[in-house]
């Protein structure tokens, strides 16, 4: 994530790391979102402009400097979370995430649960994506031998829980419920273009 007025230092930057910029992606997209190789092992940076954009928008303004080495908690977890086809290892994220950070105010080093919520009870879409995976992180927990203790399962789960709990009691604005009238019949996240290597 780089903050918006700061888009245009990158290219710079990760030349001068020894990274080779995609240079058809960027172009089309470098204010929103940009592409990087590392020209030794071919491994590749995705990195954000601004606001967190994929199948949902996460707000940052603000917000980049709140933690000294990511983005705060609450957006890492729904960096997670607001992925619409949530595959294995992004669930065993959310899983290692929640397992070793406790819930609650951002301001003690917590997941931030007043976070997650407000922003969830003001964009119906990303409430939608985020309880089902949640669902699906909750199934992956009872279901399958993760390598957790019981104990260390439980803990999880009950952070799993405690986010739906949250969830579902928060009040949702009235743009939030005038949309779920609508459900899913009508496609409620952004298509996130792949790109290649």
């Amino acid at each position: 994530m780089v903050p918006k007025n700061e888009w245009r230092k990158l290219e710079a930057f990760f030349q001068k790391m020894g990274y080779a910029p995609h240079r058809q992606f960027n172009l089309l997209n470098g204010s929103q979102r940009q592409i990087y190789y590392d020209k030794v092992s071919g491994h590749r940076i995705d990195i954000l402009v601004g606001d967190f954009d994929m199948c949902h928008k996460l707000p940052l303004n603000g917000r980049l400097k709140m933690h000294p080495i990511t983005i705060p908690l609450a957006e890492l977890f729904l960096s997670k979370a607001q992925i619409v086809q949530l595959n294995r290892k992004d669930a065993f994220d959310i899983i290692s995430l929640l397992f070793n950070n406790d819930l609650g105010d951002e301001r003690d080093g917590k997941i931030g649960l007043d976070r997650i919520a407000r922003l969830c009870a003001h964009n119906w879409g990303l409430h939608k994506t985020t309880s089902i995976n949640l669902k699906r992180v909750e199934d992956l927990l009872l279901t399958e031998d993760l390598g957790l203790s019981q104990a260390e399962r439980e803990l999880v789960l009950q952070r799993v829980r405690r986010i739906k709990s949250v969830l579902e009691t928060r009040p949702k604005t009235v743009a939030w419920r005038v949309r779920s009238i609508l459900g899913t019949r009508l496609r409620w996240y952004a298509e996130v273009e792949e790109v290649d290597q």
